[in-house]
């Protein structure tokens, strides 16, 4: 067999094995952007469809900055012998990321994951993901955006289940508040109390910013059944960065009266949103009410109007607050965010605000630009009212002497009737590797609130009922088929389609596919002739006693 033949059989052997990575994919797991916050450590993951790593063709995989849908500079390499490369040049090219790139993937699990530490906002760009598969092939390649979010001081209300004493018992729960350097210039102090509609309705006790505890001089007049039953400790621990402090609370020999939710929130002046937490408590056996009841804090109604018309809401609680007090400290306006309104973890979203001297309009943008105006009085004025405007506005004001508001609660109803429509969903063709998470969206717009179902190859899925988000911890090959979001109202019915395939985990399936074999079959054919020729060529010259030399 001459060399000619050789290289032949080595080049065809070669193609065919190459072959085999032609349909590997790369599939994201990270979010896209990937978020993290600032001095955490962001994390970029993918999964690749196949184990690449014996085919003589895979190079490896580069991890780096992108830019115009390309890779721009190289932050580190994995070779598919499992070497970690970083790119020595780094210090010149991105000097703010040399020695913060750290590979935690691992290749025998087709897993491609790299982690940057201690995050800025300088670190915001485009990252990727490139599989290298040397010169005869191109390369696969995914990017996502990283986004760093700045620290915000926090409270937390602890602990998150459900507290349940019996009558006579003490109920005790903590608040654990961190107070980061950059706030304690806006830090007012926290407020412990009745907790209702994402705020304190009613102040059982202060933390001060000094870090006091102040009892509420009033609770004989707005919460009698609380008095000589709470009692506080505060600790604290005070760090270059930020303040640590656990409040734990006591509330002794508690009754029917005290099955509410309680909560803190810590507050930064007139226009900052206070942030809070809560937790509840059961009273198991009721039979010992002795029928106190609870003079709220906070008061609500509700206000219809049609839509495109304007409204003017006003906040009665801001007379009620300068009639005792004679003056207020600061008032403002904030929305309830439609999608989570009614659960327990309500977020209020800041809109307008004004002090005790002029009328100041401090947020007038996204869905509510120059659609809203705030008037001395405290009265809100929305122009031009959209279906989205529908959901809880609250009025709170901010006393002189007192750390926690005066709150009122109103619910703006929208009269009008829209046809759904979807506003973001999931691709028309979504494939999953066996195993992983199988993760679908469909979101919706209409009045009345549109109702969201899902059905599989027609047939319907029970437990999807009015789920925007449809998951599959682990998916199966059964899980591949056509799946349809439907979204109704009153008004109307529309619906999409999407496509899922259910890739096989086949990392160890060494089974061939239909071109693997018609390759094989090829090269063994080729094979066969490759070697047949020169013998059949050798027995004629011999029969006709010619000496041929075959070099091998």
């Amino acid at each position: 067999m001459n060399r000619y033949t050789m290289r032949v059989i080595t080049a065809l052997l070669f193609i065919l094995t190459i072959q085999q990575g032609f349909d590997a994919k790369i599939i994201r797991v990270s979010s896209d952007p990937v978020r993290a916050f600032e001095g955490s450590n962001a994390l970029f993951q993918w999964t690749i469809s196949k184990d690449l790593t014996s085919r003589p063709d895979f190079k490896g995989l580069v991890f780096g900055l992108w830019k115009n849908g390309y890779l721009a500079t190289y932050l580190t390499t994995v070779t598919s012998t499992k070497r970690v490369i970083l790119n020595p040049a780094l210090k010149d090219e991105a000097p703010q990321l040399d020695g913060r790139v750290q590979w935690k993937g691992d290749l025998s699990k087709t897993l491609a994951a790299f982690q940057i530490s201690h995050v800025s906002a300088h670190d915001q760009m485009d990252y990727g993901l490139l599989l290298n598969f040397g010169p005869y092939k191109k390369s696969l390649s995914d990017s996502v955006r990283l986004e760093v979010k700045e620290r915000s001081s926090l409270i937390t209300a602890l602990p998150s289940l459900p507290i349940s004493v019996r009558p006579g018992e003490n109920a005790t729960f903590r608040c654990e508040f961190h107070v980061l350097e950059k706030d304690k210039g806006h830090y007012a102090g926290v407020a412990v109390g009745v907790w209702e509609k994402g705020g304190i309705t009613l102040t059982l006790m202060t933390v001060t910013s000094e870090g006091d505890v102040i009892m509420n001089p009033k609770l004989d007049e707005e919460g009698p059944e609380y008095i000589q039953r709470v009692h506080a400790q505060l600790s604290s621990n005070k760090t270059d960065s930020d303040t640590q402090s656990i409040l734990s609370v006591v509330l002794a020999d508690v009754t029917e009266s005290h099955e509410r939710s309680y909560g803190c929130s810590m507050f930064f002046g007139p226009f900052k949103e206070p942030i809070g937490s809560f937790v509840s408590l059961d009273v198991q056996d009721l039979s010992n009410s002795n029928g106190l009841s609870l003079e709220s804090n906070s008061s609500q109604e509700s206000l219809e109007v049609r839509v495109g018309k304007n409204i003017s809401i006003p906040c009665p609680v801001l007379a009620g607050v300068i009639k005792l007090d004679g003056t207020f400290k600061a008032s403002y306006w904030s929305y309830c965010v439609s999608s989570i309104c009614t659960s327990t973890e309500t977020k209020w979203l800041w809109l307008a605000g004004m002090n005790s001297h002029d009328a100041t309009k401090v947020t007038n943008e996204g869905r509510y630009a120059n659609r809203i105006n705030l008037i001395h009085n405290g009265t809100l004025e929305i122009n031009n009212v959209q279906v989205a405007d529908a959901t809880d506005y609250r009025c709170t004001v901010q006393r002189i002497n007192y750390i926690s508001p005066r709150v009122y609660f109103v619910t703006l109803v929208v009269n009008a009737s829209v046809l759904p429509t979807i506003t973001k969903r999931s691709r028309d063709k979504v494939t999953v590797v066996e195993g992983n998470v199988l993760y679908l969206f469909c979101e919706a717009e209409g009045y009345p609130k549109p109702l969201v179902t899902w059905r599989k190859n027609g047939k319907f899925l029970q437990s999807s009922i009015n789920e925007t988000d449809f998951i599959i911890h682990h998916a199966s090959k059964r899980d591949a088929g056509n799946y349809e979001c439907k979204v109704s109202n009153s008004v109307g019915i529309v619906s999409y389609t999407l496509e899922v395939t259910i890739l096989k985990d086949d990392k160890d399936d060494k089974t061939l596919t239909t071109t693997d074999k018609f390759l094989l079959a090829f090269g063994v054919s080729l094979l066969v002739v490759l070697i047949a020729v020169p013998v059949v060529v050798y027995m004629y010259r011999k029969n006709k006693k010619r000496r041929l030399y075959i070099e091998v």
